[in-house]
């Protein structure tokens, strides 16, 4: 299980990405499109919103709205969830995305947090006097190591860490094959 920092940390690393590259929630025109929604985290674009339930007729099964809360669903990333778990299959969100709601928004759909077996789903209006929200700074998601921007599972390039970085991760490398090495042994 993935603690709340690293979510957080995954969250914010996205947030600045999507700024950077200028992505949007994606708009949804069949069931499939469910399993290629952007990761924004908490960024949200000029022209957006975040939905609240107040800006749908309809609901799915799992949630219990109220009529000023962000409309965001918790749904399965595993492959392996089912219709009688809490969370929403992405078949189940595909369904609910292709309901008839509001004929005068325009909706978008996006990821706001990942963790190792579901993802929370953000809807999104589009709302052309919408200032959005801005990404986190550079620095705050900035590797200490190798001064660049990745999320806490992907590895820093080798080539920008400095010479005592090189040897703190050389020496953790030792370590994690001597402990490997340890433990097929027993």
């Amino acid at each position: 299980m993935l603690g709340p920092e690293t979510i957080k940390q995954m969250s914010d690393v996205a947030a600045y990405r999507a700024a950077e590259e200028g992505r949007y929630p994606l708009s949804i025109w069949k069931p499939e499109d469910v399993r290629g929604l952007p990761f924004l985290g908490d960024y949200v674009p000029a022209g957006w919103r975040y939905a609240i339930w107040s800006d749908f007729y309809q609901h799915p099964r799992n949630v219990w709205p109220r009529e000023d809360e962000r409309a965001h669903f918790m749904v399965d990333s595993s492959g392996f969830g089912s219709r009688d778990e809490p969370a929403l299959t992405p078949s189940e969100l595909g369904d609910f995305v292709m309901l008839p709601q509001r004929p005068q928004h325009e909706y978008g759909w996006a990821i706001v947090e990942a963790g190792q077996f579901q993802i929370v789903v953000q809807a999104y209006v589009r709302d052309e006097t919408a200032t959005g929200t801005e990404a986190p700074d550079r620095e705050s998601v900035e590797c200490e190591y190798c001064h660049e921007v990745h999320g806490p599972f992907e590895e820093c390039d080798p080539e920008l860490l400095t010479l005592g970085d090189k040897e703190f991760f050389k020496k953790l490398d030792t370590a994690k094959r001597i402990v490997i090495a340890a433990r097929s042994r027993k």
